[in-house]
C-alpha cells in the first residue's frame, strides 16, 4: 500500500542547515520541490506527495503539480489549519506521514492517527537512533542545537518582548 506525505512547506524551507536545499531567492518553493524530488525523500514514486504552503501562489507559477508533487496554498487560512483539515477528512490516516517540526502539527497528526517525521529525519540527516549522522556520542563535543522554525520564531518573539520594551 502506498503512503501519502503531507509536508508543511515553509516549515521545511525555513529549517536551518539542510544540505542540498537551494534557497532559491526567486522562488524558494521551487527549490524545496526540486530538493524533495532530487533526494527522493518520499521513497517510491507511487507514494502521493503534497506540499502545503501559506498564502497564495504567484500568478505566474503555472503548474500546480511539479515533479509529481501536488502543491497546495492555504490562501485565506494558515497552512497549519489546512493540514489539520486534511487530516480530519482523511479516510486512512495511518498511511499519512506528516512532515513538520511544528509541535502543534505533530501533536494533531499523531492524535489523528497519522505518522510524523521531523524535518531532519525526513531529509535523511538522522540515523535510526535519532542522532545526527556522522557524529559519535563519545566525541566529547556538544551537538549543535536543533531548532525548528517555530522554535526560532518563539524565541525571537520572547527576546523582542523582553529586550525591546520601551
Amino acid at each position: 500500500m502506498s503512503l501519502s506525505y503531507l509536508i508543511d512547506g515553509y516549515n521545511v524551507i525555513n529549517h536551518i542547515r539542510l544540505p542540498g536545499l537551494r534557497k532559491d531567492k526567486k522562488d524558494p518553493r521551487h527549490g524545496l520541490l526540486e530538493f524533495i524530488n532530487t533526494k527522493r525523500l518520499c521513497g517510491s514514486s507511487k507514494n502521493k506527495v503534497t506540499v502545503v504552503f501559506d498564502g497564495f501562489p504567484k500568478t505566474n507559477s503555472g503548474n500546480n503539480d511539479r515533479f509529481g508533487i501536488n502543491v497546495l496554498f492555504s490562501q485565506e487560512e494558515s497552512a497549519d489549519a489546512l493540514i489539520k483539515r486534511m487530516l480530519d477528512k482523511a479516510i486512512g490516516p495511518r498511511n499519512i506521514i506528516v512532515v513538520s517540526d511544528d509541535r502543534e502539527i505533530k501533536f494533531f497528526a499523531r492524535s489523528a492517527g497519522a505518522q510524523v517525521k521531523g524535518v531532519e529525519a525526513f531529509a535523511g540527516l538522522l540515523d535510526k537512533t535519532g542522532h545526527k549522522k556522522g557524529k559519535k556520542a563519545d566525541q566529547g563535543d556538544f551537538p549543535d542545537p536543533v531548532l525548528s522554525y517555530s522554535d526560532i520564531a518563539r524565541i525571537d518573539k520572547e527576546l523582542r518582548e523582553k529586550w525591546l520594551r520601551r
